[in-house]
């Protein structure tokens, strides 16, 4: 199905161990394997070098090369444990990246990100030719979108967790 090729890593059985490695990822973190050994590569400068190379360098290369053999079976598994360290190293290892992802910005657009993420397939898209999805108020119509989904409905939401938080 040469037409389905875009959507390949969207499909559960090809692109669900992205949503695995970083359920494992949030379950190792309190765990002794977490801090006896993924906490020993966090703060190896070489390994998050490594790290970071192959992921935005050596995977475009392998992906270009091998096209879907390396895709389908690997690449996204390998590019989300690679995430996910990096999260770790971001997390937990002071840096100037870690320093410029806490600035004040940076920090409300992470907390926006899933408003946007649901909301921009609307607004920033070629496909259809309406007012509301031509640059530039396509920019400013999402983030508007965004703010009041994440006031409106995400956060109330998320304060219910205190009531059916365990004791």
């Amino acid at each position: 199905m040469p037409g389905s090729r875009g959507q390949l890593n969207m499909m559960l059985q090809t692109g669900g161990s992205t949503i695995f490695v970083g359920c494992l990822g949030a379950m190792l973190e309190n765990t002794w394997f977490f801090r006896k050994k993924i906490s020993k590569l966090i703060y190896n400068k070489s390994f998050i070098a490594a790290t970071a190379l192959f992921l935005f360098i050596i995977t475009h290369f392998l992906y270009g090369f091998f096209r879907g053999m390396y895709t389908v079976p690997l690449s996204t598994t390998i590019a989300s444990l690679c995430i996910m360290v990096l999260v770790y190293w971001v997390v937990y290892v002071p840096s100037p990246i870690a320093y410029f992802l806490n600035k004040k910005i940076v920090v409300k657009i992470g907390i926006l990100s899933y408003s946007l993420y649901i909301w921009q397939q609307l607004f920033l898209t070629t496909r259809i030719h309406y007012w509301f999805n031509l640059f530039p108020q396509n920019i400013f119509l999402v983030v508007i979108v965004a703010l009041i989904s994440y006031y409106g409905v995400e956060k109330p939401i998320l304060q219910l967790k205190a009531k059916f938080k365990r004791v």
